[in-house]
């Protein structure tokens, strides 16, 4: 019979021993939650991410995961609880600073998107996407001159980035330069021609100029070098749904209820759109579909 020394001896060894595989599962659950993540596997990365235990040191990894994929699928209130629960580990943490000005201002919370946003520039001027968050949310709140410093300034920091020529681009939208927003997208198709966001923002531009016939094109160009772009599948469903007169285009009519249900079957959370969606299928299949 072994003595009561020996089994707490060797319970000593086994429970940092169990800990270690805990942490190590940890850890691996959460590569492989940024994997899902960085391949547009929005819905998998929250599974994955938000299956890890709070008291597991990966946790605010994996609440940080959660909250980009749930900013991506629109989801802002879920999205400010994940960066606020990584904010709660480290009060100034800077990419969950700047998560949660993006979740803030997604939810129509302008005035602590900018103020969070503030904060995370204090903690480093030069931070280029900081600079980007905040000059999307000053152009939300109408404070132009801030919004264009700001969009710039992080457009001069990192003018390859292509989230960030996206942001120079929305600036340029808003002063209804198209052509220029066309031209600095098609830079960005060709110096970074793996990436969706130039074709995307070619796309926004043609659209802007009536050029729809183009506009789809680039979109579907998106859509082959990211087929889970979201704004994609969801702006060629409302183009295509939008500037079909009476559908008398059935190509278009089959490509925009096609990117719709694609849209919302990837997570997409935009619920009044999601109505439209419903009430045009409803009305095409009931008018329009070819009976069988």
């Amino acid at each position: 019979m072994r003595s009561m020394k020996s089994c707490v001896s060797r319970r000593w060894f086994m429970v940092p021993a169990l800990s270690f595989i805990a942490s190590f599962a940890s850890a691996q659950s959460v590569d492989k939650a940024m994997s899902a993540l960085k391949s547009g596997e929005w819905q998998s990365a929250i599974e994955i991410a938000g299956a890890v235990k709070a008291d597991s040191p990966e946790f605010a990894r994996a609440q940080y995961i959660c909250g980009e994929a749930h900013l991506v699928l629109g989801d802002a209130q879920r999205s400010e609880e994940n960066f606020r629960a990584v904010l709660a580990k480290n009060a100034n943490a800077t990419p969950a600073l700047i998560g949660l000005g993006r979740a803030l201002r997604l939810g129509d919370k302008l005035t602590e998107s900018e103020e969070t946003l503030q904060k995370a520039l204090k903690l480093d001027a030069k931070d280029a996407f900081a600079l980007l968050a905040l000059g999307q949310t000053h152009l939300a709140m109408k404070k132009t001159k801030e919004a264009k410093a700001e969009l710039g300034g992080a457009y001069t920091l990192d003018p390859k980035n292509p989230e960030i020529v996206r942001g120079w681009c929305e600036w340029l939208f808003a002063e209804n330069d198209n052509a220029k927003a066309l031209e600095v997208a098609q830079a960005l198709s060709k110096s970074a021609p793996k990436h969706p966001l130039g074709p995307f923002l070619e796309a926004l531009a043609l659209e802007r100029d009536g050029k729809d016939k183009k506009a789809i094109e680039a979109y579907e160009e998106a859509l082959k070098r990211d087929a889970n772009f979201l704004d994609a599948h969801k702006n060629l469903a409302i183009l295509c749904h939008t500037r079909n007169p009476t559908y008398q285009d059935a190509e278009r009519t089959a490509k925009s209820l096609a990117h719709y249900e694609r849209y919302f079957a990837l997570g997409g959370k935009d619920d009044e759109l999601k109505q439209t969606y419903l009430q045009f299928k409803g009305f095409y299949e009931e008018y329009f579909k070819p009976k069988k």
